[in-house]
């Protein structure tokens, strides 16, 4: 199996005091080395992000949403930048091992979505299943342009490099210089009466 998932609640607290809770689902390629690493230090290096972020936060002394916001967002980009170093470190050179990520952080009736790859968040209210993140897929022909790459196809399936169905994942080293290693962001206001909403983080095997 190389998917793997992590659930931390109240894993960090907040300035106010605020429980942070961490959810995740990682969809690993190659073999389960980098999901298997995400699961077991993913949480812990984004509590160690926004330990830093509220430091930051307190210091300057802010106070509105919009700053506590940002505040989350760095701390959740640095924790992908950082993952995705730790992960790479323990893969071996030339091979096609790696894993999508998508964390879901809930605080305050507030879910914040990062997500790097295909793996996707929905949130299910009132009946409906409402999309919290977007697939990082080999449409973006212009950030593969940009970074250098080929597309290919195999089988029907465009592949960069020939190898990779998405644009972006964490440790590929095997094409990790035309494949984003960038989060792609959602934020989203949950309801009081919708304070405890089913969060769904799935995984699309396609490589």
């Amino acid at each position: 199996m190389q998917d793997t998932v992590s659930m931390r609640p109240s894993f960090c607290t907040w300035v106010d005091g605020s429980r942070m809770h961490f959810f995740a689902v990682f969809d690993g390629h190659g073999g389960p080395v980098v999901s298997v690493v995400l699961r077991d230090h993913m949480h812990a290096i984004l509590a160690d992000e926004l330990i830093r972020a509220a430091a930051a936060y307190r210091k300057k002394q802010q106070q509105d949403e919009e700053a506590e916001l940002c505040a989350w967002k760095g701390a959740l980009r640095r924790s992908f930048a950082r993952a995705d170093e730790l992960a790479a470190s323990g893969v071996p050179p030339g091979t096609t091992m790696g894993s999508t990520a998508v964390v879901a952080l809930v605080v305050r009736g507030r879910i914040l979505v990062a997500n790097c790859g295909d793996s996707r968040a929905v949130l299910c209210r009132s009946g409906r299943a409402v999309p919290l993140s977007q697939d990082n897929k080999l449409a973006r022909t212009d950030e593969l342009a940009a970074a250098g790459g080929v597309m290919y196809h195999y089988d029907g399936v465009p592949r960069v490099q020939g190898i990779l169905s998405r644009s972006r994942a964490l440790a590929l080293h095997a094409s990790c210089h035309v494949t984003s290693k960038q989060a792609s962001y959602l934020a989203l206001s949950v309801t009081a009466y919708c304070a405890m909403p089913l969060l769904a983080l799935a995984v699309k095997s396609s490589i």
